[in-house]
């Protein structure tokens, strides 16, 4: 007779995951290319981009020295900065770390976060200037990409003390000519730097607060500074009644390029049904229609809108950055690819006319708010960005046009927010939406972004995670891997392992939390035998288990990432199980055997096998099956239990809890 019993295991109870809705459609729409699949080579697209970075991160900078107080030369990469000049170029690096296979951007991204621990720069005693926050949009992405709160923190923090001081409702009395203008969004600029973290907070925490916020404080700018007649961001108050030298109004060419690239990033993070998403799409689509009237003949915007002839030299930083929205537009399919397809296309080939062979993108306005004559040679870091971020689009949409692809749509039923819920795609879905029943031959995009989303094959089936803003509704691409192109190597959030060398151990984590089960030397070397679960804190997301196995490594002790504090004894530590029988309870004692099915990135399975044993006159034995993911409090175990004859087995489940010192406070 068998007998299946499913358990959960955590360092607290409480409600299981569900699987969410998920859909599949086969064919995306044609709306979903930018490019056609002759026109654009991803691997030289992401080739372009690798190359733009290094010069940019390369680039000598003056810094002082602290010991001699002497102004030195140091590579930008060696002495980065995160005023929202930075921050504007770390979105396009952003952009790239998520497709590159090269692990120096990744590393390079971390290494800033870790030199500014993870906060934000704020100039004097003004807590509320937009600017300021640009590089919240590079953290909420690194703690998203790594799983890591500990990145976002110092963003969360300062929107949170943003909130309390200067509510939404406040807005509405918000003089934005008054000495205190920068207090809210009161210049055209502000709105990519700043709005794009608000949204990204409501991915990363699932609190709608940050996003209404946003677009409160968004359309009291709109009202202010977009002219609904000409669809264009005047920059601030001063040059709401200028003019330019042919009697046109000033409207500045990089100024509404931070526009459509704010609305774009924006967008990307919005749940699907929030109540101004529809307004949103809707000055995205008037502004790029305007803007594509504007375009010159080569492809280029220049720094003044409605006088390129006073300022005839094509700028590179409002071309990228309008470019970048404008393809974004056409991957999400909020724009016609017949309309909008061939501006793009020239302004792709016009901005790589501008990029030197080292990898300079020149022909950039120098810092500023208005229109300004300009020189080839001329670059700046947010010019970089722009670059990076439109290249993202194309490197999408270069292989959007080239291989068979689907979309998926996963919703959350629940308010409940999902902060990374696991979607599973079986062969015979992979085979209609792609054409190939391999998931390793597949590649998964954030429909509304140029983010690849990280996967695994699980027994021939497709795994991802998501987070998942409560009712909230994401869609993914899953396309056909184009065939040598490189992608970023996985960043395993869970493993499994049997460990010989610490007496038959078999070990498990993800990046919550760590445990471990004892196996067949243990009995041998020091007499313990029982069925307990051990946990391992953790304070940090990266695995731990195979450091802290290391030699000498004293894991009782917390050297800054979590420790071993959890007394199992002969216990069941926090979820082992016993049979009932002649009035007693029987542990079956430690594993005898083990099989890894499966060790991340995203889900882990093995099984441990339990030997037969004579327990009230007839022979019991039992395998546990345990089944840890990614963003998880959970370990699921289901135990199946063989017993002779045909009585029913008396099962009992128990847990000690424990204080952080590790002493036995309760038994169950």
């Amino acid at each position: 007779m068998k007998n299946t019993l499913l358990l959960v295991l955590a360092p607290v109870f409480g409600v299981l995951a569900y699987t969410p809705f998920i859909q599949a459609e086969p064919e995306a729409p044609a709306a979903g290319n930018v490019a056609e699949a002759a026109a654009l080579n991803p691997a030289k697209i992401l080739a372009d981009m690798e190359r733009v970075a290094d010069w940019q991160l390369a680039q000598p900078r003056t810094v002082k020295n602290k010991d001699t107080g002497k102004n030195e030369k140091s590579d930008y990469g060696k002495s980065p900065v995160i005023d929202w000049i930075g921050g504007a170029y770390y979105a396009g690096h952003m952009a790239l770390t998520d497709i590159s296979p090269e692990q120096r951007f990744a590393d390079h991204a971390i290494s800033v976060g870790e030199k500014f621990d993870w906060k934000m720069q704020l100039r004097g005693n003004n807590k509320y200037h937009a600017d300021d926050y640009t590089i919240g949009q590079f953290y909420a992405e690194l703690a998203q990409r790594f799983h890591n709160p500990k990145y976002l923190a110092g963003t969360k923090t300062q929107i949170d003390r943003v909130l309390s001081t200067n509510p939404p409702e406040n807005a509405d009395n918000f003089n934005y000519r008054a000495k205190d203008g920068q207090k809210n969004w009161s210049w055209c600029d502000a709105l990519f730097m700043a709005p794009t973290v608000y949204a990204r907070l409501t991915r990363a925490t699932g609190d709608m607060r940050y996003t209404d916020a946003m677009s409160t404080h968004w359309w009291k700018t709109s009202d202010y500074l977009y002219d609904k007649e000409a669809h264009l961001y005047t920059r601030d108050h001063k040059y709401l009644d200028a003019k330019e030298k042919n009697g046109e109004k000033v409207f500045w060419g990089r100024g509404n390029g931070w526009v459509m690239g704010g609305l774009a990033r924006v967008l990307q993070y919005m749940p699907a049904d929030y109540p101004d998403r529809a307004k949103f799409e809707t000055q995205f689509k008037e502004m790029a229609a305007k803007l594509i009237s504007l375009q010159d003949k080569n492809g280029a915007w220049h720094t003044s809108l409605l006088d390129p002839e006073s300022y005839p030299d094509p700028e590179m930083s409002s071309t990228g950055f309008i470019a970048y929205g404008l393809a974004w537009g056409i991957n999400t399919g909020l724009l016609d690819p017949a309309e909008y397809r061939p501006a793009v296309l020239k302004a792709w080939n016009e901005i790589n006319r501008h990029v030197y062979p080292d990898g300079r993108v020149g022909s950039i306005q120098p810092v500023g708010e208005a229109p300004l004559r300009i020189r080839p040679k001329q670059t700046e870091r947010y010019g970089t960005g722009a670059y990076l971020l439109f290249a993202s689009e194309m490197y999408k949409a270069a292989i959007l046009a080239g291989e068979k692809h689907g979309t998926v749509s996963v919703k959350n039923p629940s308010a409940e927010y999902r902060p990374w819920q696991t979607v599973e795609i079986p062969a015979d879905k992979l085979k209609t939406l792609a054409g190939t029943e391999n998931p390793d031959e597949v590649l998964v995009f954030d429909a509304l972004s140029p983010r690849l989303v990280q996967t695994q094959n699980f027994e021939g089936k497709l795994l991802f995670q998501t987070p998942l803003v409560g009712k909230d509704t994401c869609r993914f691409i899953i396309v056909k891997k184009p065939a040598g192109l490189k992608t970023p190597a996985p960043l395993p959030f869970t493993h499994a392992r049997f460990v010989p060398e610490r007496m038959d151990d078999f070990a498990w984590e993800n990046d919550r939390i760590a445990h471990r089960m004892y196996g067949p030397t243990l009995i041998t070397k020091d007499h313990t035998n029982n069925s307990g679960v051990d946990v391992w804190v953790k304070s940090t997301p990266a695995l731990i288990v195979d450091k802290w196995y290391k030699k000498g490594y004293n894991y009782h002790k917390d050297n800054g990432e979590g420790v071993d504090c959890y007394d199992v004894g002969t216990s069941l530590g926090c979820g082992g199980m016993v049979i009932f029988a002649d009035g007693k309870w029987h542990q079956l004692g430690n594993f005898t055997s083990q099989k890894v099915l499966a060790s991340g990135p995203i889900r882990s399975v093995f099984e441990l096998h339990y030997a037969p044993q004579k327990i009230g006159g007839r022979e019991i034995s039992e395998v546990k099956k345990f089944t840890v993911e990614a963003g998880s409090d959970f370990t699921k175990v289901e135990s199946t239990v063989t017993a002779a004859g045909d009585a029913p087995v008396k099962i009992g489940i128990g847990a000690v809890q424990a204080d952080w010192k590790g002493r036995k406070t309760h038994k169950a």
